[in-house]
């Protein structure tokens, strides 16, 4: 059973793990900063008791900005980005939200191909903000 709940510093460690996997890394400091600030909403997903991904959101007035979104390496494919993607549009709208934006990294399609499947359209370009690879800013009017 899939079951959503807020991001705890005893989420953390499987978090980070997570993150590492999927981007780099980021600092447990930036986390926990962002987790005790009301614009930021950091989720995890878990499958029966495991944690099998989490996203991060700030919003202001009308407007959402998805920050981070990682599923486990493991587990990727199985459609639980979508859930998480689909439970961001869904609160966003909850909350007034007039639109939602992210960026993504343009080689990253599997991601870029889910957005567009969503309904989100580029609305610019960072050009070699990734070192070589260009930044796509996807926006999703609601």
């Amino acid at each position: 059973m899939v079951k959503y709940s807020k991001m705890q510093e005893s989420d953390l460690s499987e978090v980070l793990e997570i993150e590492k996997e999927a981007f780099g890394s980021q600092s447990r400091h930036d986390f926990v900063d962002c987790m005790q600030k009301p614009i930021y909403s950091y989720m995890v997903l878990r499958d029966d008791s495991e944690l099998v991904g989490y996203y991060g959101t700030m919003t202001i007035g009308y407007e959402s900005e998805i920050l981070t979104i990682a599923v486990k390496a493991g587990l990727r494919r199985r459609g639980y980005g979508e859930m998480m993607l689909d439970n961001i549009i869904t609160t966003a709208k909850f909350n007034g939200c007039k639109v939602i934006y992210l960026e993504v990294n343009e080689k990253n399609t599997i991601a870029y191909n889910l957005y567009l499947k969503k309904g989100f359209i580029e609305s610019y370009r960072r050009n070699e903000y990734y070192g070589k690879d260009d930044a796509l800013i996807l926006k999703l009017e609601l």
